[in-house]
């Protein structure tokens, strides 16, 4: 349960009290023993007017205040959920408010509602309007989404990284990787088998290295190639080794 009318509204820079954490802690295993979307919403309740006086927008603008108090309730002993839950029962509990007839289905259901949070409001209402008609599961609704996105040509996360971006992170992945192996063999005790097989890896190594310094001897594409006289100018003076 919120505070009362009469308490004054305590935003989540001054919750921060363990005394006070604890206390949010004890209702969320009261809390818990819910189920369905009446235990997502009394969550939502709770942590939305115990820590941010029941605005939403408050809430929304918690990284720019760098408001760490619901981070630090679901690091206290006991509770029940992580932060990451915590902060999606907000969002099921806001989207519930913003759109009163989503509680009035008979099919949606949180998992629902958490598919669609990063969407805006009319995007919300409309994907769970056809949920709801269509009878979709969590997952059709989510492919629903990802191929609207597609036709419409809407791309959503971080750009694809470039070829050259990719391979140059394989190829750290994997160096990490072979030199981990490498310090596992060395305290190890290998038979003649063994051994048959390390050769042959060894010859491969040897020439992946050698295709691997022939890319880095390559000339940059972005540098054009100097001319002799040119880099002589470029190149620092010599100094007498005696």
């Amino acid at each position: 349960m919120g505070p009362s009318e009469g308490d004054p509204i305590r935003l989540a820079s001054f919750l921060s009290e363990p005394r006070e954490l604890d206390t949010v802690v004890t209702e969320l295993q009261d809390i818990e023993r819910r189920t369905g979307m009446e235990r997502h919403l009394a969550i939502g309740r709770l942590i939305l007017h115990r820590f941010f006086g029941g605005s939403p927008q408050a809430w929304h603008e918690r990284r720019k205040n760098k408001n760490n108090s619901v981070r630090r309730l679901a690091a206290r002993p006991g509770c029940p959920l992580s932060n990451s839950a915590l902060n999606q029962a907000i969002g099921i509990f806001v989207l519930s408010e913003s759109l009163p007839c989503v509680q009035t289905f008979g099919h949606i259901g949180a998992s629902h509602i958490a598919a669609v949070l990063h969407l805006d409001l009319e995007g919300q209402r409309r994907w769970l309007e056809q949920a709801e008609r269509s009878l979709w599961s969590v997952r059709e609704l989510k492919e629903q989404i990802t191929l609207y996105r597609r036709q419409t040509g809407e791309r959503r996360g971080r750009p694809r990284a470039p070829e050259k971006g990719r391979a140059l992170y394989e190829i750290r992945k994997c160096v990490a990787l072979l030199e981990k192996a490498v310090e596992t063999l060395r305290h190890t005790d290998l038979v003649l088998r063994d051994r048959g097989d390390l050769g042959r890896l060894v010859e491969r190594l040897a020439a992946a290295e050698q295709s691997l310094a022939r890319a880095f001897r390559r000339p940059a594409r972005s540098e054009p190639c100097l001319q002799p006289a040119e880099l002589a100018k470029a190149l620092p003076p010599l100094k007498d080794a005696g």
